[in-house]
């Protein structure tokens, strides 16, 4: 009917029963931990970026090479979709400071260069 197997529909059937709606969230911990975190591996990664701005490839070398051996091997894509979070990181941020800053002063109204060298005109 729900396009399910019977298996999961029993498992979160039996969730429900001993825990209610709370034990149909999804727990924490579950699934594969990420390669890369912000927090571990944002400053060696820009470093990297701003060394080999040209080529993400020798970007990824040169950040591999300076990263500490015996943690799992980074994929090109996943090395990618990492840049493309921080890139989408610092643009909210940026648009954020935009939004927080106070309007520019307006500049004065000027006269245009015309009216300010025309000839004043005569008294009648």
């Amino acid at each position: 009917m729900v396009g399910l197997c019977h298996v999961s529909v029993n498992s979160w059937t039996k969730r429900y029963r001993q825990a209610g709606l709370e034990g149909l969230k999804t727990k924490p911990g579950r699934g594969r931990k990420p390669l890369l975190t912000v927090h571990a591996d944002e400053a060696a990664v820009r470093a990297a970026v701003q060394t080999n701005r040209q080529r993400i490839s020798l970007a990824k070398a040169g950040w591999e090479a300076h990263r500490t051996s015996g943690l799992p091997a980074v994929g090109r894509d996943a090395f990618r979709a990492f840049l493309n979070a921080l890139v989408a990181d610092t643009n909210a941020s940026v648009a954020g400071e935009k939004a927080n800053r106070p309007p520019c002063a307006t500049r004065p109204n000027t006269t245009s260069w015309a009216n300010a060298n025309a000839s004043p005109a005569p008294a009648s």
